[in-house]
């Protein structure tokens, strides 16, 4: 295993995408969207002073997730992105990992790959506390030890030039800059020479699916606390379409649940959302302008209630409460001010899971479309990322809205019943995420066609 080719003789930079500037001023040229100016105004979620890469697609989305993904490439990405981790069941334990946890206080030995040095045991492991945020703030899907030993192959070699390199490598490349950037490159360097990647990763892989296990049961057990439900919010395998508050925040705007048949096909899995057909609990008062999507998109009191429960804490998060007492929040505990992409998509996954029947939550995604009890929920994460990459200045707005809801007081913010199941009716309407993008594609050309 070679370890990380870091450029050590580099001057510090800000960001991995603006290291990646420093001494190869050659990517400039070759891909201006990644490298290319820096805005002061926005900032890295741990650390705030810093500004990173203005442009889609922003430093927290990897730049392959602007290309369409088809042939044997396509299979090959889809294939590296599944987690192997098993389904989480609402009613499991917390967690069941006999991963350390810092939170608890356990210690374990590793030993590295690299020159077979022993570590040292330790309590409250460092890594191990940074990566419970991972999940919620870096990846929640993304397959940890393929994205080091990938990424490790492209990242700080001035010889590469990223347009040789595919969809596949680049994606790896970039989800490999921002962990380097996440933990801090001497900290990250340090570990994975003392642990070698295969158990750097699964550190991280444990420690992110532990917080992921934490953050399904929280949300929904305590989903009654966060929304105003006007009936008794059931156990979980009742919720979905099978409860009229749940299916009306649930339901994308084209289904008209006054019509009892389109309610039945909802709840028997006859009409299947797609997953970029967005559900109204993304939506600010829980109403969509089909004639302007982006409009109150991301912006639900619920959707905002659900990102403070898992960054700053319950207490501030349920409804009635004053906000006072309780333990530092998971962002105070690893010195996070402000939202990004991926954290709004993960809020977004964790709801919708809370008020779906889904009896069990999978980190993979099923062959094809969504399937009874299973929503394919990584393409659902990466279409909201990705509406965030391509769309960054009509999306302006939104991360600063829940900034001010989250972090009203950071110095710096971020612009950022049948036994015979009927046949399936294929939607050949166009997504939501489709209109969407569509909507704001005209936008731009109408301000382009305007006199200067």
């Amino acid at each position: 295993m070679s370890q990380p080719s870091f450029a050590r003789n580099e001057p510090q930079a800000a960001s991995y995408l603006q290291r990646g500037m420093a001494g190869q001023e050659h990517l400039m040229n070759l891909n201006p969207h990644v490298y290319g100016n820096i805005d002061p105004h926005l900032t890295h979620p741990m650390h705030p002073a810093q500004p990173v890469p203005q442009a889609p697609p922003n430093p927290y989305v990897p730049d392959a997730l602007n290309h369409e993904f088809s042939g044997d490439e396509g299979e090959q990405m889809h294939q590296s992105l599944q987690n192997q981790t098993p389904s989480l069941t609402a009613s499991s334990t917390r967690s069941s990992s006999t991963a350390p946890s810092s939170e608890a206080g356990d210690i374990e030995q590793y030993t590295t790959t690299l020159g077979k040095r022993k570590r040292s045991k330790r309590k409250n492991d460092s890594l191990e506390s940074k990566s419970r945020i991972l999940g919620r703030f870096w990846n929640i899907f993304v397959f940890v030890q393929a994205a080091l030993e990938e990424g490790n192959k492209y990242y700080g070699d001035p010889q590469i030039s990223r347009n040789d390199l595919s969809t596949m490598q680049k994606f790896w490349l970039d989800y490999y800059g921002y962990l380097v950037e996440f933990l801090g490159e001497d900290f990250f360097e340090e570990e994975i020479d003392a642990r070698g990647i295969a158990a750097f990763a699964e550190v991280i892989t444990n420690g992110r699916n532990k917080s992921k296990t934490d953050d399904v049961y929280a949300i929904v057990e305590n989903l009654g606390k966060l929304y105003p439900f006007k009936t008794e919010l059931p156990d979980k395998i009742l919720r979905g379409y099978n409860h009229d508050e749940c299916a009306r925040l649930l339901a994308p705007r084209k289904y008209d649940l006054n019509d009892q048949k389109v309610r039945e096909d909802l709840r028997n899995f006859i009409r299947v959302p797609k997953y970029n057909d967005w559900p109204m609990f993304m939506y600010e008062n829980y109403t969509c302008d089909s004639s302007n999507f982006k409009i109150g998109w991301c912006k639900s009191d619920l959707l905002i209630r659900v990102g403070i429960y898992i960054a700053i804490g319950p207490n501030k998060a349920k409804i009635g409460s004053n906000g006072r007492g309780g333990r530092k929040g998971n962002a105070a505990k690893h010195n996070i001010c402000c939202v990004n992409a991926q954290f709004i998509a993960y809020c977004c996954v964790m709801l919708h899971y809370a008020l779906s029947s889904q009896p069990h939550f999978y980190t993979s995604d099923p062959e094809t479309g969504s399937q009874r009890d299973r929503f394919p929920y990584q393409k659902f994460y990466y279409a909201i990322i990705k509406m965030f990459s391509d769309f960054k200045s009509e999306l302006e707005p939104v991360l600063p809205f829940w900034n001010e809801r989250l972090f009203p007081n950071a110095a710096s913010k971020v612009l950022i019943n049948d036994n015979t199941p009927a046949s399936p009716i294929h939607d050949e309407e166009p997504s939501d995420a489709d209109l969407m993008q569509q909507q704001m594609l005209q936008e731009r050309d109408e301000r382009a066609q305007r006199p200067h």
